[in-house]
């Protein structure tokens, strides 16, 4: 009979391996697992975008364990990247990286999965469609999107015009309006393109525009151009008309009448002013588009000569041709000269030539006149206080003992004597005058010589 004692303990451990063998759990084993290798994965490129990992389970010579599962996965930064512990799908949840681990038993294996967002939209949020006033700025906003809709936090974009020099756009998307047209405003993020129209139009500012006048006198049956110069809120001058502009007189007692406005189609908008008679000041106004022009507004006065003198070669009455000058005093006292400027005979400072000029020229001083008489190259007057009053080239016609200026001294001599023989306005009649100073003579060259004798 055989002895089966002898075999127990052999068949007892034949048991034990096998079934070791069937649960494939001892890594020590010669064919057991010992190695997990996990497929690579391309990045994510949107939030919310998945991927199912794989891995592969190999024992000590690197061969397949076909039999042999991943028992579970994990993530090292579920902020970044969450996976599915029993199926390893993984999910973006941010930009960044996460380690991906998938586990056999105790044997272990990772991959490295990066999420970043690629663009696929961009949209463009505007501030405005219409910049009204040249240098007027906005702001551009880009919202970049990914495949999954979700936006990209602080995107790389690239922004330009589609002219440059109707608006100026900066890199972080700040339009500046450089001229009137329009342009697109484009954002660019790798390679996606978004874009918004954008207009330039001036818009006319009632504060900021003026309006001004050629000059502030004028004649019965002269006139005078008033101009408005459109302006936009920056202070800007508009380059384009087609606004409807109405002048208008107010207050003084001159009376004119306005002639028909002009759109000159750069801005501005003349009209003549014709005077109709003498009075005080009167203030120009002007709407536009309906609106009234705030600004500070100029004004004009009708007026007209009380005294009139002229001299030099060539004259007729108060128009005064080469070789001639003229000074007249207007209904306001101040005193006008033109004509030849030579010696400064028109008496604002200035040397002068002997080229004519038609322009009236404001006498300096400060002065309100009563009376002037003029010789070849000098002017004598008296001001409303009956200060008596010489310039120009004083060694022609006047007394040589008196200490004005010589030889073209182009200030103002104050006689400083008070009038003797005749009120001033006689003696200026006569261009003649004469002082109890015994030394100031002021006369033409058409004045008998009797009457330059020495006073006293």
């Amino acid at each position: 009979m055989p002895n089966y004692a002898f075999y127990r303990p052999a068949f007892l451990a034949l048991a034990v391996f096998a079934l070791v063998s069937a649960c494939g759990g001892d890594s020590t084993a010669p064919n057991g697992p010992t190695e997990v290798i996990v497929a690579a994965v391309d990045t994510l490129r949107s939030i919310g975008a998945t991927t199912t990992l794989t891995a592969v389970v190999r024992n000590a010579s690197h061969e397949p364990l076909p039999d042999v599962s991943v028992s579970g996965w994990g993530s090292s930064d579920p902020a970044v990247v969450t996976v599915n512990a029993t199926t390893g799908l993984a999910t973006a949840v941010a930009n960044g990286a996460a380690t991906i681990t998938a586990h056999a038993g105790a044997v272990t294996g990772s991959t490295r999965v990066i999420v970043l967002q690629a663009p696929v939209s961009v949209t463009i949020v505007p501030p405005t469609d219409t910049l009204r006033s040249l240098g007027a700025t906005g702001q551009y906003t880009a919202v970049v999107k990914d495949a999954g809709g979700s936006s990209i936090a602080a995107p790389v974009v690239n922004w330009t015009s589609t002219n440059s020099a109707v608006v100026a756009l900066g890199v972080q998307g700040l339009a500046t309006a450089v001229s009137n047209g329009s342009v697109y405003v484009q954002a660019r993020s790798n390679g996606v393109v978004g874009s918004v129209a954008l207009a330039v139009r001036q818009r006319i500012d009632l504060a900021k525009s003026t309006i001004s006048v050629v000059r502030p006198l004028l004649f019965v049956d002269d006139t005078v151009r008033a101009t408005v110069q459109s302006r936009d809120a920056l202070n800007q001058p508009l380059a384009f008309g087609g606004a409807a502009i109405v002048f208008s007189s107010q207050g003084g007692s001159s009376v004119g009448t306005f002639r028909p406005v002009v759109d000159n189609q750069n801005g501005t908008y003349s009209a003549n002013f014709l005077g109709v008679s003498l009075g005080t000041p009167l203030t120009i106004a002007a709407n536009i588009d309906g609106g009234a022009v705030t600004s500070t507004l100029p004004t004009v006065r009708v007026v007209g000569f009380t005294r009139i003198s002229a001299a030099g070669a060539t004259q007729h009455g108060a128009v005064t041709t080469t070789g001639g000058y003229t000074c007249g005093i207007i209904t306001t006292g101040d005193m006008y000269c033109w004509g030849v400027s030579w010696f400064g005979v028109l008496g604002n400072g200035s040397f002068g030539t002997l080229s004519p000029g038609p322009t009236p020229t404001l006498v300096g001083g400060g002065h309100k006149w009563t009376e002037v008489a003029t010789g070849m190259y000098y002017v004598c007057a008296v001001a409303s206080g009956g200060g008596v009053f010489c310039w120009g080239r004083f060694e022609i016609g006047l007394e040589p003992g008196w200490r004005g200026g010589r030889g073209g001294d182009l200030s103002h001599r104050h006689c400083g004597c008070r009038m003797v023989g005749g009120t001033p306005e006689r003696s200026l009649r006569k261009r003649f005058l004469r002082t109890d100073c015994g030394r100031i003579f002021c006369q033409s060259y058409s004045v008998p010589a009797a009457e330059s004798a020495r006073a006293g």
